[in-house]
């Protein structure tokens, strides 16, 4: 494996949350509150593809876009010991909560926070409407605003918790099938976000956007640069050949 492979495979959750928090600061240190309603758009339409393709394998599958489906088609992994997630079930609802993540840590490391509200506050939702938009999802609070957890209820899953772990385990079974990159995840939100700040606010968008990856080359080196504009002629509306294993 030569060393930009390597560099590839060492790519975690860890830089797509930096990405987002340098893109997020540009932005804002150039436009003010006025780049909010651009960068949330962004987010949206993030959260949307990757919902969407999580749907087009899970139909191929031949498997209802109910939540169960959802939980099993998940496109990313984290590294080990970076997430701790746990369901509940309240009545019909499914209660899922974070008590650690890789966005917070890395976030709260660098003094981010703040600029990491927004990928909270909207990504969740997005990708569930991506995958099924008559499905619901409620976030009550989140760690990026001071919450304990983060809590979100999947509305009327109808699920068990030995269907849950079912799940978990259909999911492992599936391993790197419906699993993509953290190099793809990566490029995916910069050229998402790139989109939304060159509609809206053409050149001087470019330059929040070439601020922020100066910053991301500062603290990760060239060839991880580099990889990242790898990606900025990829559609990220079209799912790759997908065979399943489980049909």
């Amino acid at each position: 494996m030569d060393n930009k492979s390597q560099i590839r495979q060492s790519l975690t959750a860890r830089h797509h949350a930096t990405l987002f928090a340098y893109i997020v600061k540009s932005s804002i240190d150039i436009f003010g509150n006025d780049c909010i309603q651009t960068l949330e758009n962004g987010i949206r339409r993030y959260g949307n593809q990757r919902g969407y393709r999580m749907a087009q394998r899970a139909l191929k599958d031949r498997n209802k876009l109910d939540i169960l489906s959802y939980l099993i088609y998940g496109e990313w992994e984290s590294a080990p010991n970076e997430m701790q997630i746990d369901f509940y079930i309240s009545s019909s609802d499914v209660n899922m909560t974070a008590s650690k993540c890789s966005w917070y840590d890395e976030w709260n490391k660098e003094n981010l926070l703040r600029y990491g509200v927004l990928y909270c506050d909207f990504v969740d939702a997005a990708l569930l409407e991506g995958f099924n938009p008559e499905l619901k999802l409620d976030l009550l609070e989140h760690r990026t605003k001071g919450a304990k957890n983060c809590d979100f209820y999947f509305r009327d899953g109808n699920l068990n918790i030995e269907e849950i772990n079912e799940a978990s385990r259909t999911n492992k079974l599936l391993g790197k099938t419906t699993k993509k990159h953290w190099d793809y995840h990566i490029g995916h939100i910069y050229k998402t976000l790139k989109q939304e700040l060159e509609k809206d606010f053409r050149d001087e968008g470019l330059r929040a956007l070439r601020n922020a990856l100066e910053m991301y080359r500062e603290k990760y080196g060239q060839e991880v640069y580099e990889i990242l504009l790898e990606f900025e002629d990829t559609n990220f509306d079209i799912v790759d050949d997908y065979e399943s294993i489980i049909i």
